[in-house]
């Protein structure tokens, strides 16, 4: 069956409208919303990009008018920058001891873990990286409250203290509810219990291998291209920026899930010292 198909666009007629914000009469397309006949996105995009770089240069000026920040050093010249940071912010670092007293949160251990049958898991965790991966092997555990990590956290890793794994307190109520659920949202990439601790050992390797705790890789922001490809994929918190990915695919090394050839080429993009360690 063939049916006639328009190949001209039709005519197009304005009628006028009066903005009374700008106090402006503009012509507008009939049968479009005034507000409508622009590109939204793209003009949103330039508001943004305009708001991002105002406040970034009122920051700068700031800590420069402050002599927090200085002028002499180029905010490129990541080298200059990192000893800045190390000498003027390192000594202001709380010791963890400081750090845990002053929060609600305390020291615990994989054997106080074990005995709670729904943090068997975390404590196997632990113990899973001290035998096989020491590189990304915690040897401490605060417990406590979000006040040391964001509110939705399981676990957190902090490169001030690396050899640390903070667990929030809140979230490991309903552990195994909580993996299962994420894991069908394709949040996380495993349906592993231990997930969670395997990825923050993803986030101590990374520290220790690939970067350090002033430069964080990568050279630039995953692709779209690649950001689609890895949300679908592997995680949506694989999709957020390729040190998250690497954490991701961590987990799912360490909890021996196959990782799909394409997965490994797309990662060594941004990682090739990684993708070794796959292999």
């Amino acid at each position: 069956m063939r049916l006639p198909v328009q190949t001209t666009a039709p005519k197009v007629s304005y009628r006028n409208y009066f903005n009374e914000r700008k106090g402006t009469l503009e012509r507008i397309p009939e049968g479009i919303t005034p507000g409508f006949n622009w590109n939204q996105g793209l003009s949103r995009d330039k508001q943004v990009e305009h708001a991002l770089k105002a406040k970034m240069d009122a920051q700068r000026a700031y800590l420069q008018e402050n002599e927090l920040f200085p002028k002499k050093v180029s905010k490129n010249d990541t080298g200059k920058m990192a000893t800045y940071i190390r000498e003027h912010f390192d000594s202001k670092v709380p010791n963890l001891e400081t750090l845990v007293k002053n929060s609600k949160s305390f020291f615990t251990t994989k054997e106080e873990l074990q005995e709670s049958e729904n943090l068997k898991p975390i404590a196997a965790a632990i113990e899973h990286l001290e035998k096989n991966c020491k590189d990304a092997a915690f040897k401490k555990i605060v417990w406590g409250s979000s006040d040391l990590m964001s509110n939705r956290a399981i676990a957190t890793f902090n490169p001030f203290y690396p050899d640390v794994v903070f667990l929030n307190i809140l979230e490991f109520n309903k552990l195994s509810e909580t993996v299962k659920d994420r894991f069908s949202d394709k949040l996380i990439s495993t349906d592993s219990p231990m997930h969670y601790i395997f990825h923050e050992a993803g986030h101590k390797w990374v520290l220790k291998h690939l970067t350090n705790k002033y430069k964080f890789i990568p050279n630039d922001w995953l692709s779209d291209e690649d950001r689609l490809y890895f949300t679908e994929n592997v995680s949506w918190n694989a999709g957020r920026n390729p040190s998250e990915a690497i954490a991701e695919l961590f987990a799912m090394k360490i909890s021996g899930v196959a990782i799909s050839e394409q997965t490994v080429k797309r990662i060594a993009k941004y990682s090739k010292e990684f993708v070794k360690w796959l292999s």
